[in-house]
Formats: structure tokens, C-alpha cells, sequence
């Protein structure tokens, strides 16, 4: 989908797109509070090019309310949380460019409540949670663009992000090992310790998610998470890291934070 084409859905709607060769989205698509899936079903021979979001991106889910009409006047309805955003590249990798945006992120609204023995409405503020971006990939992964993930109030709940990086399966010689670099910023990762071979990364830049609002992460690498610099997560809806090795590069320095839960662990087989 190119610069200037537009996909507008109705609330909860869900928009699918998917391609074998290649995918890429430099366009506008909406689905308030529902689903967006870009999926690229890439051949074993991993000749595809990778899913590609441009610069002029526009991906939304964030969430809306839905008046209900009525003779009274009344501001009556339903308030529909941020939906979801999946993006999904199966033997091929995701490239998200700068200026790109995915926005999962809640609304409030004040409506007219009236109760069972209420003669007068009474005026109360709706507070939507945030909703989910979900990043899959057998390739690299570069997330360049713009989150937004707030909820629609202080007492709303903010997003939550996922990132799996898994190996293609059926290759003739042993792939790359996969790992996700975590990192306070978006800078370059440093090459992989005790490894001379080259790695297949996906460097999640913490500051950039955490001011996006997102409170919930969940990490999961076929072969490891590796940690550079220093960073804070805090993600106070909790955190889930993945993989079979946990590594700390030399001088890097994370504290976990989080109000709810920590886990991690390996869920893959060998």
C-alpha cells in the first residue's frame, strides 16, 4: 500500500493484509478498538524481502466511543479500548521506518449516567485501557517508528508490547542465532560475547516504550536476550523475558521494575 491510499474501518473491525514476496505499508489504515494484521508468509528459500512499514505509516487501533442515540440528549454509549496491532514476518524480517506510527492507545469520555431510581443524569468519565502491539519475526527487526500506547487516563491501563524472534524453521544449515539487544536507547547494538559468529538482531530501545506507555512486556528469543548500557524496565503491568540464555554485555547495568509481575525462563524446546 503506498503513500496516500487509505483503509478506514468501522469500530472493532479487523483488517488483514498478507503476502508471500513481500509486504510493505507506507499508507493509512484505522480500525478503532480492533485488529490490524500485517502478515508476510515468506518461502523456506527466504528469498522474500522483509515487511516493510515506511515513514508515512499511519497504523491505528486506538480506542473510541460509540454514542448510542437517544431523544433525551444524553451522551450515552459505549467505550471501546485500544485494539490490537500485529505485525507478523515469517522467514523474513520486519522494518519499521522513522516517522511510522502505530497507535494502540486509550480515550475517555464523559457520559450521562443515569441510575435505576436517578431522576437526573449525572455526569461520569469513561476511562479506556490501551491496547496490544504484538511484533513477530524470523529476521531482523528494526522498530524505528513511533508508539503510542497511553491509556486514556492516569487510572487507565496502558499498553502492552510483545516481541518474538524465532529461528525459520526447515533450513538446510543451522540459522543464525537469534537475539533480541535491549537496550535505554535506540542506538546500535555491539556485537554478540563468546560468539564469533554474526547474530540476528532485534534491539528494543526501553526508554521509546516506556514513554510510549506501554506497561506490560513480553520478550521471547529463540536463542537469547542480551542486555547493553544501562537501563530501567519499568513496566508496571509486569514483564516476561524467554529465552534460553540471559545475558548481560560487559557493563551493562538493568534493574527489572515492576509493580505486578516478574518472569523469566525458556518456553521453546530444545
Amino acid at each position: 500500500m503506498n503513500e496516500g491510499a487509505e483503509i478506514k474501518a468501522d469500530p472493532k473491525a479487523d483488517i488483514s493484509l498478507s503476502a508471500v514476496n513481500g509486504l510493505n505499508v507506507n499508507s493509512k489504515i484505522t480500525a478503532p478498538g480492533g485488529q490490524i494484521t500485517l502478515a508476510l508468509n515468506g518461502p523456506v528459500e527466504l528469498v522474500a524481502s522483509d515487511l516493510h512499514i515506511g515513514s508515512k505509516a499511519r497504523l491505528s487501533t486506538r480506542g473510541v466511543f460509540v454514542q448510542t442515540p437517544n431523544d433525551a440528549g444524553l451522551t450515552q454509549g459505549t467505550l471501546v479500548g485500544g485494539g490490537t496491532v500485529t505485525v507478523s514476518a515469517k522467514n523474513a524480517g520486519v522494518l519499521i521506518d522513522d516517522g511510522a506510527q502505530i497507535d494502540v492507545s486509550g480515550v475517555n469520555q464523559t457520559v450521562d449516567f443515569v441510575g435505576t431510581n436517578a431522576m437526573a443524569a449525572t455526569r461520569k468519565v469513561l476511562d479506556g485501557h490501551a491496547g496490544n502491539v504484538i511484533v513477530k519475526s524470523q529476521g531482523s527487526v528494526a522498530l524505528n517508528g513511533q508508539m503510542l500506547a497511553q491509556g486514556g487516563s492516569a487510572s487507565a491501563a496502558g499498553g502492552s508490547f510483545a516481541l518474538e524472534l524465532n529461528a525459520p524453521d526447515g533450513q538446510p544449515l543451522r540459522p543464525a542465532e537469534r537475539r533480541i539487544v535491549v537496550r535505554a536507547d535506540g542506538s546500535t547494538a555491539s556485537a554478540a560475547q563468546g560468539t564469533a559468529e554474526a547474530t540476528v538482531d532485534a534491539v528494543v530501545n526501553v526508554a521509546a516504550l516506556t514513554g510510549a506507555g506501554f506497561e506490560k512486556l513480553r520478550l521471547q528469543s529463540e536463542n537469547r536476550i542480551e542486555f547493553q548500557g544501562e537501563s530501567a524496565l519499568t513496566f508496571d503491568r509486569g514483564i516476561r523475558l524467554d529465552a534460553p540464555l540471559m545475558d548481560m554485555a560487559a557493563g551493562a547495568k538493568t534493574t527489572l521494575l515492576a509493580s505486578s509481575t516478574v518472569s523469566m525462563g525458556q518456553s521453546l524446546g530444545p
